[in-house]
């Protein structure tokens, strides 16, 4: 091979192949062509190392590395260094050595930094930030060893598990490595482009040290912060760092710097067309830039969604996360579509002309793509954000405190909607009300005549399961195919589970909270105990698959495939396999994540059931659900004798008439979300069969991709075979793939992508949130951003973001539940309530400030989590420590 084209230099005019030069080496290459002062360099390409990888990928320790599991840590380090070493006894040619060193020479300067620069570093979707080395004060003479230590990082076994972690293939790495003229700063230093504190993209963080910035990239040192205003260059605040004792008293910039700073990033930023971080350094009163990336952790906004810089900001509150989809993480357009189709649905059979398909900027409600909002700055000037609080409240604690402390004033439309306006508005208020008059008339006939009711309740559920086991008319397009289901639903919604779900929440629930002392700890305790002990129909599945692992071999669930295999042939156990169809009959439509149309269900996937039966039968011996809610049963005949001790007389016959309508509707609770999850099962599988048409046909390279449109792409596409499908794909924009990265969306985020959080009291050693479900527990901490990502072993303290149904099984093993997202209605704290087990919801950044193993003590009963000291963490004793009950005997 050449060598001519293996060192390319940051004053190339070319643009960059990150396949060769790698995404710093891109960087600094682009950076140089926008006419920034660039230190001079130059990049030893990919291909200059293939001789390498090809004869490390031929080595038997290689083939060793590919068989060893990323899981077992050790001994997939202990093979990385064996190969790290084989790697140290390589060396370049000698017609190349020199042609480096000529490389050098020109460069003019006595010393180099030398960095890695892997193709797949510093890219949109993945740093790899600290895990390959920097080499500072290079000399001619050290500059070959310099470069094959920085290859040699590209075996670590640190890079090889990030990728596993971040679902990379594990094949041979491809590195570049840069070499640049070492700048010897007087002052060096990190600006990130946006706050990655909020979020907020008109300020920008400036770090800053004396000399040079390793030690503040490493974090080994307490850096000058500043906080500035990217419009107007105020500096909204700044910190005096100690800079590891380097003039710690003195700031390490001027205004002026600072100024330039700002400037410089603003033109950095603008041509990579997303936030970023520079890396920069200060000499002789002349800045350098030595480096930028794109920042991968933040949130980002469609251009629809976002305001000018400097105009009146809007105010966005997410409504994916507790109330019905549940899902904190990406959401795909097809079942964010379908969901806006069948609230349009209802808003149309109100009143014809109506949509909710507005503009984000000027409607109530709307759907990024990835998310669906609503705008609260418009909703603000038609209802009063404390009166939206409390309708939240039961389900999402944290939204509701957000309206309620946070200063909403700035986000108020100046233009306030016109008194003609809203009485324009009257006339559609009434169709409404005359459009559910059915559902008033269910409400009315359920309080006055309760008997019929029932039978109408029963009635209407069997005639919906009878309808669901019909199959639907073939041929029908997507949009067909969604009447043909909806208009069903929103029938037995209308005359049965929507005046039920009324009923148990009007008379139930809230008929009890208005009857007992908000002031009693106890007459709390026994309501509590009367809320729990239902027949839900979660607690149900839970109990089922409980009942599941018990039917099984104790060695059955180790070979989870084999086990699948002997459902799929009938060759197992005959009542196992009675209980198996009968789960999959009531609930196949269910699983975690469940109202994503691209995640599998349980039907789909048998083996998203056995992984979560093999989990509950690790920690069966300990815990038996059945036993618990008989427990909570009886328990709540007792608190509802002894609650009726202590009311009045008047109060007695309502409270005796609030425990019936719980006890008959119980199951209300869930119907609605059930019927959806049911009809969206099928709605799946019509789509899969198409995408397998359009997969044969060319017009889909991938399964999945028909969950990336929207129903108005589908239905085009199905009208006419030269609608280009992969075309549409293609063309939407930066915000999907950015987006698509996020792990946890924001509650609420405003038009400058600043995130507001509620404001609270900040104890040490302490977090704090709403208890939901009552007990004192103590254990170590397993954190799950997906119910996928790691098993819940017995006595775990299960921390997530929010939970839906399909992550009912993890409560069984979990000591306690802590939710960021959530409120005593919502599942997370149902199902624990059901369990038995404390919970705690409602505590902002919880995923982010707890970590596996470290031991807490959660108080259920105050909604305070406290962070045990670190000697009992490491004590070894992981076995949960408790005292938790519904009811204090």
């Amino acid at each position: 091979m050449s060598h001519s084209n293996l060192l390319v230099p940051f004053t190339s005019q070319d643009h960059p192949d990150i396949s060769q030069v790698g995404g710093k080496g891109a960087a600094l290459i682009q950076l140089t062509q926008l006419g920034l002062e660039v230190p001079a360099g130059f990049i030893v390409t990919v291909n200059c190392f293939q001789g390498w990888c090809t004869h490390l990928s031929n080595s038997l320790t290689w083939r060793r590395l590919l068989d060893t599991d990323p899981n077992d840590r050790d001994a997939f380090t202990e093979t990385c260094d064996d190969l790290k070493k084989s790697a140290a006894e390589l060396a370049f040619d000698p017609p190349f050595s020199d042609q480096i060193d000529r490389a050098y020479q020109r460069l003019g300067t006595k010393t180099v930094a030398v960095r890695s620069s892997s193709p797949e570093e510093d890219l949109s979707g993945t740093s790899f930030a600290g895990l390959y080395e920097t080499y500072l004060e290079v000399s001619l003479t050290d500059l070959n060893n310099a470069i094959r230590n920085c290859f040699i990082s590209c075996l670590d076994a640190r890079v090889f598990l990030y990728k596993h972690h971040h679902g990379l293939p594990l094949n041979f790495p491809r590195i570049a490595v840069v070499v640049q003229t070492q700048i010897q700063s007087e002052v060096s230093g990190v600006l990130f482009s946006l706050n990655p504190i909020n979020n907020d993209f008109d300020e920008a963080v400036i770090n800053a040290t004396f000399g040079l910035g390793e030690a503040l990239v490493a974090g080994n040192i307490t850096p000058d912060s500043w906080t500035v205003n990217k419009l107007s260059g105020e500096i909204i605040n700044f910190r005096l760092g100690d800079k590891g004792g380097k003039q710690s008293e003195i700031a390490s910039l001027s205004s002026r710097q600072i100024n330039d700073l700002i400037k410089t990033s603003t033109v950095i930023e603008k041509s990579y067309g997303q936030p970023i971080d520079v890396e920069w350094a200060i000499t002789t009163d002349q800045l350098f830039i030595l480096q930028a990336r794109p920042i991968t952790s933040y949130i980002p906004l469609p251009k629809e969604m976002m305001t000018a810089p400097g105009e009146p900001r809007i105010l966005y509150m997410d409504e994916s996360l507790a109330d019905g989809i549940t899902i904190s993480g990406p959401v795909t357009p097809l079942t964010n579509d379908l969901i806006m189709s069948l609230f349009e649905m209802l808003v149309r059979y109100i009143d014809k002309d109506m949509t909710l398909y507005t503009p984000a900027k000027n409607g109530f409600v709307f759907c990024s793509g990835i998310r669906i909002y609503t705008n609260m700055s418009y909703l603000m000037n038609w209802v009063n954000p404390k009166l939206i609080a409390k309708s939240k409240r039961p389900i999402d604690q944290t939204y509701a405190d957000i309206l309620e402390s946070s200063d909403l004033a700035t986000y108020r439309k100046a233009k306030q909607v016109k008194v003609l306006t809203k009485l324009k508005a009257v006339p559609v208020l009434l169709k409404a009300l005359w459009v559910s008059r059915g559902l008033l008339s269910a409400v009315i006939k359920a309080i006055f005549s309760s008997e019929r009711f029932q039978q109408e309740y029963q009635a209407g559920l069997e005639y919906f399961d009878d309808f669901l086991n019909q199959p639907a008319p073939e041929g029908l397009s997507i949009s067909n195919l969604l009447h043909h289901y909806y208009l069903p639903m929103a029938k037995v919604t209308l005359k049965t589970t929507a005046p039920a779900l009324t009923l148990y929440i009007l008379r139930g629930s809230e008929a009890l909270a208005g009857l007992i002392n908000q002031n009693s700890p106890r007459q709390l305790e026994l309501s509590e105990a009367i809320i729990s002990g239902s027949d839900d129909m979660v607690m149900e599945m839970g109990i089922r698959m409980y009942e599941l692992a018990q039917l099984l071999p104790a060695d059955a669930l180790q070979d989870i495939a084999a086990l699948h295999q002997a459902i799929k042939d009938e060759t197992i156990d005959g009542l196992f396999l009675d209980r198996w169809q009968s789960f999959m009959t009531q609930f196949g439509a269910r699983g975690p994540l469940e109202m994503e149309l691209a995640q599998p269900k349980y039907a789909d996937d048998h083996l998203l059931v056995l992984k979560q039966l093999a989990v509950i039968a690790r920690g069966s011996q300990t815990f038996d659900p059945r036993i618990i809610h008989e427990r909570l049963k009886e328990k709540r005949v007792s608190a509802y004798n002894e609650l009726l001790g202590l009311l009045t007389i008047k109060k007695k016959k309502k409270l005796t008439r609030a425990y019936n309508t719980l006890c008959t509707f119980e199951r209300s609770r869930e119907m609605p979300k059930h019927h959806i999850v049911q009809i969206n099962q099928k709605i799946r599988t019509y789509l899969l069969k198409q995408a397998e048409c359009w997969l044969a046909t060319g017009r889909l390279s991938q399964r999945q991709q028909i969950f990336e449109l929207t129903i108005d792409e589908i239905e085009q596409a199905q009208k006419s075979d030269h609608y280009d499908l992969l075309k549409r794909l293609g063309e939407r924009d930066r915000y999907f793939a950015q987006a698509k990265r996020v792990r946890h969306f924001p509650h609420a985020i405003d038009s400058r992508g600043r995130i507001l959080r509620p404001l609270g009291e900040s104890i040490e050693g302490q977090l704090s949130g709403t208890a939901v479900s009552s007990g004192i527990v103590s254990g170590p901490v397993k954190v799950l951003h997906n119910p996928f990502e790691k098993d819940v072993e017995a006595g775990d303290i299960l921390v997530a973001h929010t939970t839906d149904p399909g992550w009912t099984p993890l409560f069984i093993n979990a000591a306690a539940v802590l939710l960021e997202v959530g409120g005593e209605l919502q599942h997370g704290a149902l199902v624990a309530r059901e369990y038995g087990k404390p919970c705690i919801a409602g505590i902002v950044n919880l995923t982010s400030l707890l970590t596996d193993g470290q031991m807490v003590e959660v108080d259920g009963n105050t909604g305070r989590v406290s962070l045990l000291p670190k000697s009992i963490a490491d004590s070894g004793d992981s076995q949960p420590q408790s005292n938790s009950q519904p009811i204090r005997s």
